[in-house]
């Protein structure tokens, strides 16, 4: 029986387009990375002792891009699902980050971390890095939110929209400020 046509079965979408980054790959750097802790130099030294010449700077830009393409819109999902909560959580705390454009090597930068509580359906927990600790990050990412917010007694917390009631949590009255809160009828002071 003579061939008629010949049938080619469709190209698989590529992972990061013009790149040679497969899924597999990626996944792998970024668990070396991410979970067993090695940097990225020595990954290229790692992959160099097997024959493969694969730059930090590549592996860097894989990372970053695959970020942005495909995770960022998970992120932006579970952002918009934490925000319909009626009570979330938050803190922040201090980083040093090397190279940052900008900024000395000695800046602090923050990480904010924002999470449900524990009365929610789906556990959500968000990082955010930020260089500052203004009071505008936490406001700009909670837009949107009406409810409780858990936090410790950073001021910048008192100065968030009406419609985030902050339930302020201190050690004792270390900052001062107890009797001004409790003044105040958009938060709740627990000592």
């Amino acid at each position: 029986m003579p061939l008629k046509s010949i049938v080619k079965t469709p190209k698989e979408p590529t992972l990061l387009p013009g790149s040679f980054a497969s899924a597999e790959a990626v996944a792998h750097i970024t668990a070396q990375k991410f979970v067993m802790y090695s940097p990225l130099y020595r990954l290229e030294q790692d992959f160099g002792r097997q024959g493969l010449k694969l730059s930090r700077q590549t592996m860097a830009n894989w990372l970053l891009n695959t970020l942005e393409k495909w995770l960022r819109p998970v992120y932006d999902m579970l952002r918009e699902q934490l925000r319909k909560e009626p009570v979330l959580h938050t803190d922040e705390t201090t980083l040093q980050v090397l190279k940052e454009p900008g900024c000395s090597s000695a800046s602090i930068s923050y990480m904010w971390l924002y999470r449900t509580s524990g009365c929610a359906k789906q556990a959500v927990v968000l990082y955010e890095y930020q260089p500052t600790r203004k009071a505008e990050h936490a406001e700009h990412f909670l837009q949107g939110f009406l409810g409780w917010l858990h936090a410790d007694g950073y001021h910048g917390y008192h100065k968030l929209p009406e419609n985030i009631r902050a339930v302020v949590i201190y050690c004792g009255n270390m900052y001062g400020t107890t009797h001004q809160v409790r003044r105040n009828p958009r938060y709740v002071c627990v000592i």
